[in-house]
């Protein structure tokens, strides 16, 4: 549907018998997620709380109340000056990171992704949310 209207800003269609509005305009997305979120916050289910509790509580998946507590909360973590600066410590992370694998190419050969990005996860989250290098 998405590609059948590509020069709308936005297009409604129905999903099952229930009325479903489709945003594709970059500004119109940021009035509707910054500026208007107190009118948009309920949207259709997407994971069953029941079945995947841990995912269901991922701020996108959030409805109602649940979904504006979690925004209130975590809206002052993401103004421009503190994305910049977390944008400046994840840059860090990625050289420090790029820096490890140039120094240790006997890694280079078979690497076990799955651990080697947990480890870089884990520095991103400890230095860009508490400041801290712990060079995992």
């Amino acid at each position: 549907m998405y590609n059948y209207f590509p020069d709308a800003k936005y297009y409604g269609t129905t999903d099952i018998g229930t009325p479903a509005v489709f945003v594709r305009d970059p500004e119109l997305i940021k009035d509707v997620l910054v500026k208007e979120f107190e009118h948009f916050h309920d949207h259709r289910g997407f994971v069953d709380e029941k079945l995947d509790p841990l995912f269901s509580k991922n701020i996108f998946f959030l409805r109602g109340d649940r979904w504006r507590e979690m925004r209130n909360t975590l809206s002052p973590s993401f103004t421009a000056s503190k994305m910049k600066i977390m944008f400046d410590l994840i840059s860090k992370c990625s050289n420090e990171f790029v820096n490890h694998l140039v120094d240790h190419p006997e890694l280079c050969g078979a690497i076990e992704t799955k651990q080697i990005f947990r480890r870089y996860t884990t520095d991103v989250i400890a230095t860009a949310a508490f400041g801290i290098s712990v060079n995992s």
